[in-house]
């Protein structure tokens, strides 16, 4: 039988000044930030399935201001 993985759950919370939060778990600091909320939900989608990849991380030129974690 395979063994049991304890799931990560990753939360989208509004923050100060027009910021949008992700949260891994019960963490009380967040894993990023991000001024658009639908980019936060993108990069949270994406760190519950194991597909964030550098190009988010790292941000590039097609992206958008709102939708770079903003300690980039």
């Amino acid at each position: 039988m395979a063994e049991a993985r304890e799931a990560t759950v990753y939360r989208v919370c509004a923050g100060p000044a027009c910021t949008w939060n992700v949260f891994a778990d019960a963490a009380n600091e967040p894993v990023a930030a991000f001024h658009d909320k639908s980019a936060a939900v993108r990069y949270a989608m994406g760190l519950a399935r194991g597909k964030v990849s550098w190009r988010l991380l790292l941000g590039t030129a097609a992206d958008t201001e709102a939708s770079k974690p903003l300690d980039s």
